[in-house]
C-alpha cells in the first residue's frame, strides 16, 4: 500500500501530461484528415483557397496537381495539398472583414 501512495503523485502528473498531450494531437489528426479527404474529393467548378491564401475555381484536375483559374484567362498549377479549403465550407463568412463582397475587396481600403 506505501509503494501505491508514493506512486499517486506520479500517476496524476503522467495523466495530466496524457490529456494535455493527447487531446491537441486528435483534434490535429481529425482536422488533417478532413483536410485530405477535401482535397480528395474536389471537382471542377470548387471555388477553393490555397494554403498560401490565393483564391480560385478549380478547372483542371491531374493526378496530385489541381489547375486553378484565379482570373479570366489565368490558370495555375498547384499541389493538391495546397489547396487549404473550399469556400463553400461553413465558417467561411466568419472569415470575412464585415462589409467585405468577398476575396475582390482584398487590399482596398473602404468608402465607407
Amino acid at each position: 500500500m506505501p509503494v501505491v501512495k508514493a506512486a499517486l503523485p506520479f500517476i496524476v502528473l503522467l495523466a495530466v501530461f496524457v490529456l494535455l498531450i493527447g487531446i491537441p494531437m486528435r483534434r490535429q489528426a481529425r482536422a488533417q484528415r478532413a483536410t485530405q479527404q477535401m482535397q480528395a474529393t474536389l471537382s471542377v467548378g470548387d471555388d477553393v483557397m490555397t494554403t498560401s491564401g490565393l483564391f480560385g475555381t478549380v478547372v483542371g484536375l491531374v493526378g496530385d496537381t489541381v489547375e486553378l483559374q484565379v482570373a479570366p484567362d489565368v490558370v495555375v498549377r498547384f499541389a493538391r495539398a495546397a489547396v487549404g479549403r473550399q469556400q463553400g465550407e461553413t465558417g467561411n463568412a466568419a472569415d470575412q472583414p464585415a462589409g467585405s463582397d468577398g476575396p475582390d475587396d482584398a487590399g482596398r481600403e473602404s468608402t465607407h
